[in-house]
């Protein structure tokens, strides 16, 4: 399963007008787990862990820069 979505997420990664709300981790994988979701500390620390090996840079886009981007926030 993981390597279908990392599949579509690259193709996805390749398109200049899309983005992703890393958010959407929180929501039910139906017949995958039997709890909705895994709550902000939960999803936090999943998050953190993700981008253990991310550069600063890729950090920043991927706490901050996407949803500013985004959202035209000026922050």
């Amino acid at each position: 399963m993981f390597a279908f979505w990392k599949k579509g997420m690259t193709v996805l990664a390749a398109c200049p007008n899309v983005s992703v709300n890393l958010g959407g981790l929180t929501m039910p994988l139906v017949a995958l787990v039997e709890k909705m979701g895994i709550g902000y500390a939960g999803l936090l620390n999943a998050l953190k862990r993700m981008a253990a090996g991310a550069s600063a840079e890729e950090k920043c886009a991927i706490f901050s820069g996407t949803a500013a981007r985004a959202y035209r926030l000026d922050l």
